[in-house]
């Protein structure tokens, strides 16, 4: 994912989309990086890039390589360096990979080196419900159960399926589970409710520092009333919006999107390949 960084500032913003734009020659990039959080159907978006990539520019799905120890870890200084032996140590052909990146994952100053790499193509997908993707971990966690819900989620929809007796369901081969209860509601205690609340302030911090480390917000502190940072390409998505999206039959859309930024090649057809896929952690 070798990337041309080129500097455009001025964004293009829909309803729950804001892209900078990529510059207008880029090389086809070493690596695209899909910030998020767990629970925010990023394994469903990256596995999807990958199946339905051209054949010209392959994509090779890494999935979380920076997932092992601390944010600390040696290992993680050199992200860069981590990233090359990742791609030898698994034998990776295809000339650019896609990753999930979550908090937790790198530093500060590490994350930096990633998503400000001449070799990203950064694309940036939050779920905007911070409180469904709270009570969508607590289930995962609960039930060891980490299969995506995509648009049927019941925590978006706030209904169990039909019939089902207040658990797990499926519904049209859809999963379904019980809607999130409001934090204030009695039957949250008071340990669920202290719980969602440290899950939300983790995700406002996270992309608070994504934010920054892209250019896109002020950093903290005197230093930054001298700095200047160059703001960094990215396309930022929302769940909301492509679950919306491929409900709709234009999961096409939402993946040509992102090929489109990246400057690799689009969807040549109608049909997109899908990897249903649920999934335990072990």
């Amino acid at each position: 994912m070798l990337t041309l960084c080129l500097m455009t500032l001025a964004p293009s913003t829909t309803a729950s989309t804001l892209a900078l734009a990529p510059p207008a020659i880029r090389m086809i990039p070493t690596w695209i990086p899909v910030v998020s959080m767990m629970r925010s159907g990023s394994s469903e978006l990256c596995a999807d890039l990958a199946l339905n990539s051209n054949a010209r520019a392959p994509l090779r799905y890494l999935g979380e390589p920076f997932n092992f120890g601390g944010a600390d870890h040696p290992r993680k200084k050199d992200p860069l360096g981590e990233l090359r032996d990742r791609r030898r140590r698994e034998n990776v052909t295809q000339p650019s990979i896609v990753f999930k990146l979550f908090s937790g994952h790198l530093d500060g100053a590490a994350l930096a080196k990633v998503l400000r790499s001449a070799a990203a193509c950064v694309v940036v997908l939050e779920r905007r419900n911070a409180t469904a993707r709270a009570c969508s971990l607590a289930h995962s966690l609960a039930t060891n159960d980490w299969s995506g819900h995509e648009h049927t989620h019941g925590h978006e929809h706030g209904a169990a399926a039909p019939g089902s007796a207040g658990g797990a369901a499926v519904a049209g081969g859809a999963r379904w589970h019980p809607p999130c209860a409001p934090i204030g509601a009695a039957a949250v205690s008071s340990a669920e409710r202290s719980q969602r609340r440290t899950r939300e302030r983790a995700q406002r911090e996270w992309f608070s520092l994504v934010r920054r480390t892209l250019g896109v917000s002020p950093s903290s502190g005197l230093g930054s009333l001298f700095a200047t940072r160059r703001r960094v390409p990215h396309l930022w998505l929302t769940l909301e919006n492509i679950s919306h999206r491929t409900a709709a039959g234009n999961r096409r859309g939402v993946l040509n999107e992102v090929y489109r930024f990246c400057g690799l090649p689009q969807l040549e057809g109608d049909a997109v390949v899908r990897k249903a896929k649920a999934y335990r952690r072990r």
